[in-house]
């Protein structure tokens, strides 16, 4: 297996350049057969029917969030971490869907929880988005 040259070719990381897009980490969990997605690191939920409609709905109240704390330049608000207990589960099911994908065995099962990553959305100048109320 051929290393790459350096970190920086592996992924992603903040630099004094800056340009590196930011991702929350997203734990999704199904109980009584609706989808809760929860950005861990904002505190934020979404709910759906499947988790894809859950994670379409996180991902409207993340840019809420975000359109917010810039528009009232209170950027704090964006970084509100969720309970702990969120972390460790996240971490025990990343942990696991690596033993499986290394190990061949299929994802299925895991059919209640999904781990993964999406990016912060960042607003443009002078753009905002505004929650319904």
């Amino acid at each position: 297996m051929e290393r790459p040259e350096s970190a920086a070719a592996i992924g992603r990381f903040a630099t004094d350049e800056g340009d590196m897009e930011l991702a929350i980490n997203v734990l999704g969990v199904r109980e009584d057969g609706a989808w809760c997605a929860i950005a861990l690191e904002m505190s934020l939920r979404g709910y759906g029917e499947t988790f894809q409609e859950a994670l379409n709905e996180l991902t409207q109240a993340m840019e809420a969030q975000v359109s917010f704390a810039v528009q009232h330049d209170n950027l704090d608000q964006i970084f509100i971490p969720a309970e702990p207990h969120y972390f460790r589960l996240y971490a025990d099911m990343k942990r696991e869907a690596l033993k499986r994908k290394l190990s061949n065995l299929k994802q299925s099962g895991l059919p209640d929880y999904r781990v993964g990553d999406i990016p912060l959305p960042m607003p443009k100048a002078g753009e905002f988005t505004y929650a319904a109320a």
